[in-house]
């Protein structure tokens, strides 16, 4: 009897110093992933730590953190899509052509959006699944479902019908079958319309642009450069209505849908790039193409073609301005570029006096507002870090019990696009987006020393004589997902005051004087 206690007690203890099989930690995530996708990727952390050369386990916690991106906010997402990425490439490493591998990270592809420039590679990964021998029909199914997709998104309507086909041929009991027999539906009606005149393209064209509805405009003119690749009069109407969609980029119709948003950016570099290899002696088009690629956002990676064009019209062109103009765009470029490598250096360093002095030369900007009359509080914050492109940043004051007193600045596109705020968190839930903040919203300030006038009043207007507050200061950087907040106490009545934070990378200072 007391072998058989002494074997059970060894047998109980064998397996807490175990732990769970690797199987046992996936089943445990796919069991939870529909209930709470974080702690699926919490167990699969634990299952690597415990099992970091199982291919199976790593293939899983790539799907898992994949699944999570889309399930956060925009700012959160593409930093969980490359971590997704560098656990399917592991996982690679370990097994090429792993089969779950290659199908889920071809699946985080396709679905990412176009600025990511996943597609072509998302397509491959699928292709290479839908090619094995003997693969089973569900994942068939799944393959050939995101691979329509994917053809779909890259505008290659036919593969895309073919691939919607096989799934309503040999999945009638597959969730994509209702959606397939759509979408097949829906192209085939597409691919079939008739092709509509010159004429009449540009007399539907006009009457959008008679009403101001420049989203109808942009579809009707997107057709049409397809269909007529050589009339230059039409690519130029068809960037000017970019022109005014990018503009007015703020308006909750056209916010709705980021990837639109993103896809203009590759269509008006798409369309100068036709116009100017339709005009190739035109420099003006060339000074144009140089103009607007060197300001498009980096995700483009238009500043080398840009560089290229401006550097034509100065080896080419005899007109003074033109010469000036394209000495300008080709200093713009260079200040991007080398302020894209300040960023790079700065996130591949893991050497904190190196990083410092990084910041030290990324104090891109410097800002003075003028000091409002009576009373009123300096604040003085420092940006330290920065990405491709300026933060997004607010400032506010709480009182001492977290209740909202009133905006001091934020950032224009934070403050308007209100209920789809994802950049500045704390800030849109404590301000409500209250009424008095279209008075102090500003263009976005970058890296370097900023002063900040606080009025003493609160958000009616009411001025406060005394008390003790705290003044926030939010900040959040894109594409690059580092965010800070930081606090520093202001005290209202006395002669005078003054208090410093000592912050992070991100915001190195936060200063309150009264």
């Amino acid at each position: 009897m007391k072998k058989i206690l002494l074997l059970g007690l060894f047998m109980l203890n064998l397996t807490f110093a175990f732990g769970k099989t690797a199987e046992e930690y996936i089943e445990s995530a796919r069991a939870m992933e529909n209930e709470d996708i974080f702690d699926a990727i919490e167990i699969m952390e634990e299952a690597v730590d415990e099992y970091p050369d199982n291919v199976d386990v790593l293939s899983v916690y790539g799907l898992m953190v994949s699944k999570g991106s889309g399930q956060t906010n925009f700012l959160k997402a593409g930093s969980m899509v490359r971590k997704a990425e560098k656990i399917f490439a592991q996982a690679l490493e370990m097994q090429e052509n792993h089969k779950n591998s290659l199908l889920w990270r071809g699946i985080l592809r396709v679905n990412v959006p176009k600025f990511f420039n996943k597609l072509a590679k998302g397509i491959s990964d699928l292709e290479s699944v839908a090619r094995r021998p003997g693969l089973s029909n569900d994942d068939y199914l799944v393959t050939s479902y995101y691979l329509a997709l994917g053809y779909q998104k890259q505008g290659n309507e036919e593969k895309a019908i073919d691939f919607y086909k096989n799934i309503i041929r040999y999945g009638s009991n597959s969730p994509f079958y209702q959606d397939s027999l759509k979408q097949v539906e829906d192209l085939t009606s597409k691919t079939g319309k008739e092709v509509l005149s010159d004429d009449d393209m540009q007399a539907q064209v006009d009457e959008y642009l008679d009403q101001n509805n420049y989203l109808e405009a942009y579809k009707i003119l997107s057709k049409a450069t397809e269909q007529d690749t050589t009339n230059i009069d039409l690519y130029l109407k068809y960037l000017n209505v970019i022109q005014v969609i990018s503009q007015h980029g703020y308006d909750e119709k056209i916010y709705e849908d980021v990837a639109f948003m993103t896809d203009l950016a590759f269509n008006v570099a798409d369309a100068l790039s036709r116009i100017v290899q339709l005009m190739p002696e035109n420099e003006n088009f060339r000074l144009l193409k140089a103009d607007v690629l060197s300001q498009l956002p980096f995700f483009v990676k238009s500043l080398e073609d840009a560089r290229l064009e401006a550097e034509w019209v100065l080896e080419n062109s005899k007109n003074k301005m033109n010469i000036q103009t394209a000495k300008d765009i080709k200093e713009r470029i260079i200040n991007r570029q080398a302020r894209k490598e300040l960023t790079d250096s700065f996130l591949a360093s893991e050497d904190e006096k190196e990083k410092a002095k990084l910041i030290s030369q990324m104090q891109f900007q410097e800002t003075k507002r003028d000091k409002p009359q009576g009373m009123a509080t300096k604040i003085s914050l420092t940006l330290g870090f920065g990405d491709y492109i300026a933060p997004q940043t607010a400032v506010w004051i709480e009182d001492l019990q977290g209740n909202y007193i009133a905006s001091v600045y934020v950032s224009g596109f934070s403050a308007n696009i209100k209920d789809k705020q994802v950049h500045l968190p704390k800030w849109a839930k404590k301000s409500e987006f209250e009424s008095s903040i279209v008075q102090i919203t500003g263009a976005s300030i970058d890296s370097g020393k900023h002063t900040f006038y606080w009025d003493n009043k609160d958000k009616t207007g009411n001025v406060l004589t005394s008390g003790d507050y705290w003044v926030y200061a939010e900040v959040s950087h894109w594409p690059h997902a580092n965010y800070s907040l930081q606090k520093v106490k202001v005290s209202l009545g006395g002669k005078s005051y003054s208090q410093t934070s000592q912050g992070d990378l991100i915001i190195t200072e936060l200063k309150a004087e009264y």
